[in-house]
């Protein structure tokens, strides 16, 4: 029975390939057996390369094997399905996934910006296998379906500002300041102006006791703009971070790790320690990793280590010294995902600040890909490894704060009512 599956998974694929090559393909005559089967596929490839498949279950609660078996049902309670019915019928029963591990069925909107602008979704340029969606059937599905008008960027996390990104307060003269950053998504001279306002605010408050920062509605960007911006001036020296990252070793795993562009899988300074994969029995042997899910590992293949770099960045305007002498605290969140939950990853396992909250969301697992499904060119995006900090908690799961909300108290209130105490 399996080899059958398996016989059948790569005939799809065959026809995934083959329809590439078609100067035209169109939806008509596609049936509810041809839904199956893209189902039977996406299923496929999600439990052979979403390494991070079980954590969606024990830490989000996310079973995508009933979410699979409701868009079955769905399909086989419709006669008459058409492919917008298809489409519809996986973003209703995969919404419940939607942003775990950066997963998301692409929408129309999203593949004009790429097949337009190649980086409108930056999430997309980073992606491997991004040029699936130009294949000929991916195209016949998507361009008909492409919005008129203007396109506003909205990046991975769909981030949405209300008021300005970057929020700077004084709460208590001399003694507390607070700095809120709404989204890592910035580039170019948006980031120049709020790197010259941050900094300014630093210099402000540079000798204040405490320091609290606030990514709770930050949805992820840049990793390099807490880095650089907020965390490398207050820092004395270069700091590493070890971690580790798994993998199972499916076709897109493959394909994404050994990118030519290798690069791209560890942004902002995330190296790969081993120069090759190694079994995960061999680490699970040599390393100790005590808040490692070990029920995980029974899908998991290949494991390898990881070092986050930070640099101190020593400026002038700050005597080249740090830019904060006193406690930092930062706010957290689940709203909290990607580059923030690096932040909050960093920041704890290098005592940077004391975190404060709730769990992170996480929304991390290194690389991302593309899949299109094979008969209807529906595509989606997933990342594929499962990457964990030093103890072997993955990062999806989310970083633990320091402490958690006082009971009718916000983070921020917490904060502050442990300041007037004095200690923590």
């Amino acid at each position: 029975m399996k080899k059958m599956m398996l016989a059948t998974i790569l005939a799809l694929a065959m026809v995934a390939l083959a329809a590439c090559d078609d100067e035209e393909v169109i939806e008509e005559g596609l049936t509810s057996q041809h839904f199956l089967e893209d189902l039977d596929y996406m299923l496929y490839v999600l439990e052979n390369n979403l390494s991070l498949f079980d954590v969606a279950y024990w830490a989000r609660g996310v079973d995508i094997h009933a979410l699979a078996e409701g868009v079955r049902a769905d399909i086989l309670a419709d006669p008459d399905i058409h492919v917008d019915d298809f489409y519809n019928i996986l973003l209703r029963n995969f919404n419940p996934l939607n942003g775990f591990a950066h997963f998301s069925i692409i929408d129309p909107a999203v593949h004009r910006g790429f097949v337009e602008h190649h980086a409108l979704q930056q999430h997309l340029r980073w992606a491997s296998g991004n040029w699936r969606l130009l294949y000929p059937h991916v195209l016949a599905f998507y361009e008909p379906r492409h919005p008129e008008g203007e396109i506003p960027y909205a990046g991975m996390g769909n981030v949405v500002e209300i008021g300005p990104n970057v929020i700077t307060e004084i709460i208590e003269e001399g003694k507390v300041a607070y700095l809120s950053v709404s989204s890592f998504f910035v580039s170019g001279e948006h980031l120049a102006y709020e790197e010259e306002k941050i900094h300014s605010f630093f210099k402000e408050i540079r000798d204040y006791e405490h320091l609290i920062l606030d990514f709770r509605r930050n949805g992820g960007g840049f990793g390099g703009y807490f880095i650089d911006l907020i965390m490398g001036p207050n820092i004395e020296t270069n700091l590493r971070i070890g971690g580790y990252g798994f993998l199972r070793h499916g076709t897109y795993v493959a394909e994404a790790i050994h990118s030519p562009n290798i690069s791209i899988i560890f942004p902002n300074r995330m190296i790969h320690l081993d120069n090759q994969l190694r079994p995960i029995a061999e680490m699970l042997d040599e390393f100790d990793m005590p808040d490692l899910n070990m029920n995980d590992t029974e899908r998991l293949e290949y494991g390898f280590r990881i070092q986050q770099s930070v640099s101190a960045r020593r400026l002038t305007r700050f005597d080249s010294q740090p830019a904060f002498g006193g406690q930092i605290w930062m706010l957290t969140s689940p709203q909290m995902g990607s580059a923030s939950q690096l932040a909050a990853w960093i920041a704890k396992e290098t005592e940077f600040a004391i975190l404060v909250g709730d769990i992170t969301g996480g929304v991390f697992g290194g690389p991302s890909t593309i899949v299109a499904l094979p008969n209807t060119g529906i595509s989606f995006i997933m990342d594929v490894l499962y990457i964990t900090d030093s103890r072997g908690r993955p990062l999806e799961a989310g970083t633990i704060p320091h402490y958690f909300n006082r009971e009718g108290m916000d983070a921020l209130e917490t904060v502050l009512e442990m300041i007037a105490e004095g200690g923590y």
